[in-house]
């Protein structure tokens, strides 16, 4: 960037950019991260932080294995793990809610 005055802001050819203040988007990349109305996810969807659901979710490329924040109803919040084959209760390997880990277990104990 050079020296630059406290007060200015600029794009060089480079395609640096420099500036203060905010910046709203509704669409588009910030590297390999798609920005939505309501959620960032990465190129692939394997990871998505959505705002509406309230829920950080990782998927194996086929199915969700991971919800962290909002994970049942509104007012649920913790960490779900599951066991790849999709998201009933049948698929549930550990939950984590407020409080401590109430429902972990390994697979084929």
């Amino acid at each position: 960037f050079g020296a630059m005055a406290s007060d200015t802001y600029g794009m060089w050819a480079s395609g640096s950019v420099f500036l203060e203040g905010n910046i709203n988007a509704k669409s588009g990349n910030i590297g390999n991260w798609g920005i939505g109305e309501n959620a960032i996810s990465s190129s692939n969807n394997n990871i998505t932080i959505d705002a509406s659901t309230k829920r950080i979710t990782i998927n194996d490329g086929s199915n969700d294995r991971v919800y962290l924040g909002e994970i049942v109803g509104s007012s649920t919040y913790g960490l779900r793990i599951f066991d790849g084959t999709g998201t009933s209760s049948d698929d549930i390997q550990m939950v984590v809610p407020p409080g401590g880990c109430y429902s972990c277990f390994a697979q084929g104990s």
